[in-house]
């Protein structure tokens, strides 16, 4: 299945682009449900946002890591299932996190309308 380093990568980058776009699809539905017509609530979501990712900047960078070293050594001992349960893992993380920051988001700017 995976010969080389380059299909590696190939897999690799597909997995983060399904975790993109995991995220934005989280992001936009959970913002529009938030925000509902007011754009005035807009920047508050945004400020939120970043500020939830700036607290929990070495959770997610521990995690992309983690992946990257047993995605690493899955490679070297030839070990596939690990790399696509890693992977699997891996998305399932992201949308764990992307939810519990649009649930702080949404609480943030509940308690400020």
């Amino acid at each position: 299945m995976l010969k080389a380093i380059s299909d590696y990568c190939i897999f690799i980058g597909i997995v983060f682009f399904i975790c993109a776009v995991i995220s934005y699809v989280i992001m936009k539905v959970r913002t529009d449900k938030i925000i509902k017509g007011d754009e005035s609530l807009r920047d508050l979501t945004t400020f939120y946002k970043k500020k939830w990712n700036n607290k929990n900047f070495r959770v997610v960078g521990i995690i992309i890591v983690c992946y990257f070293i047993i995605a690493g050594v899955s490679e070297v001992f030839n070990l596939i299932p690990v790399l696509i349960l890693d992977s699997i893992a891996l998305i399932i993380a992201y949308i764990i996190i992307n939810i519990k920051m649009m649930n702080y988001v949404e609480k943030k700017v509940q308690n400020k309308k």
